[in-house]
C-alpha cells in the first residue's frame, strides 16, 4: 500500500523526499480539530488515512497541546498570510519553551536551592 497524504491539493506520496506521514489520533476530541482543519466535506479518515508533515509549521507535529503544530494548520486553501502568522507562532512559542528550560535549569542552581547539613570534621 502507498502511503500518500489526504489533504486536498497535497501530492506527498511515501518515499519522495523526506516527508514523514502521521496517522489522525485516536484521541477523539483531537482527532475532530485534525478532520476540521483538512476541511474535506462529509469525510472521515480510516484507520489507513495518513496526513504528511508539510501540514505542520515545523514540519513535524507536536505532543504539546499549546503548540501551534499540536493541529495541522498549513493546506493549500491556506491563505499565505495566515500560513506567515502560523509559522511566526510556532516560532514564537519555541522561544517561549526555551525561555521556560532556562528558567527551570536555573533554579536548580541558585545557592539557596541547595541546603547542606553542619558537617563536623571527624578526625582519625
Amino acid at each position: 500500500m502507498v502511503l500518500s497524504c489526504c489533504a486536498v491539493g497535497c501530492k506527498n506520496r511515501a518515499g519522495r523526499g523526506s516527508v514523514s506521514f502521521y496517522r489522525f489520533p485516536a484521541n477523539q476530541e483531537l482527532r475532530e480539530k485534525w478532520i476540521a482543519a483538512v476541511k474535506r466535506d462529509g469525510w472521515q479518515p480510516t484507520l489507513y488515512t495518513r496526513l504528511c508533515s508539510d501540514h505542520f509549521a515545523k514540519g513535524h507535529r507536536d505532543s504539546n497541546p499549546l503548540s501551534p503544530d499540536f493541529v495541522p494548520s498549513i493546506f493549500h486553501h491556506t491563505p499565505s498570510h495566515k500560513r506567515h502568522q502560523r509559522h511566526q507562532a510556532t516560532e514564537t512559542f519555541e522561544k517561549r519553551q526555551m525561555r521556560k528550560r532556562k528558567r527551570q535549569g536555573a533554579v536548580f542552581l541558585q545557592p539557596n536551592s541547595i541546603r547542606l547539613r553542619n558537617v563536623t570534621q571527624v578526625t582519625p
